[in-house]
């Protein structure tokens, strides 16, 4: 005969104790990540505006030399070029050779356009750099092109 005492009793699962410990850590690990994600999603913006402008004045160039004819990009907006910006037509079309929309938060400064020349080189005598940066963010990056047209793209303020 079997008594209370002797009789085990499997147990499975957790408790509500332990259930509220857990959501209590994670919910501390993720306060203390979310800063730092933030500040990683305003440089990734800043980098990509920086990439994206990059490569619109490479294609720029390439079409002023391709078309054999004068070639400009402008920002949307004439004081703000984180709004985003457009390669325009060089045959007087409505329709833009290509254009990218702004970035959310990221501001640009620089020229209020760029044009190539069909020799693939700037119209001009200075230099023109572009800046991004994001409010919040001590990160900005640098776009210059020189007068022979090529573009480059720093880590640092123009």
């Amino acid at each position: 005969m079997k008594t209370a005492s002797s009789t085990t009793v499997d147990q499975y699962g957790v408790t509500l104790v332990e259930v509220v410990v857990v959501i209590v850590i994670i919910g501390i690990l993720a306060g203390m990540a979310a800063p730092s994600f933030l500040e990683f999603t305003r440089n990734q913006r800043i980098r990509a505006a920086a990439s994206d402008m990059h490569i619109s004045l490479m294609k720029a160039r390439s079409e002023a030399l391709k078309r054999n004819t004068n070639v400009t990009i402008q920002p949307v907006s004439t004081s703000n070029w984180g709004l985003g910006w457009s390669i325009a037509d060089p045959d007087g079309g409505t329709t833009a050779l290509d254009s990218f929309t702004g970035y959310q938060g990221v501001s640009g400064t620089g020229p209020t356009s760029v044009t190539y020349l069909s020799s693939g080189r700037l119209s001009g005598v200075t230099a023109p750099s572009l800046e991004f940066s994001s409010s919040g963010s001590a990160v900005k990056r640098c776009v210059s092109v020189d007068l022979s047209g090529r573009p480059t793209t720093k880590a640092t303020a123009c």
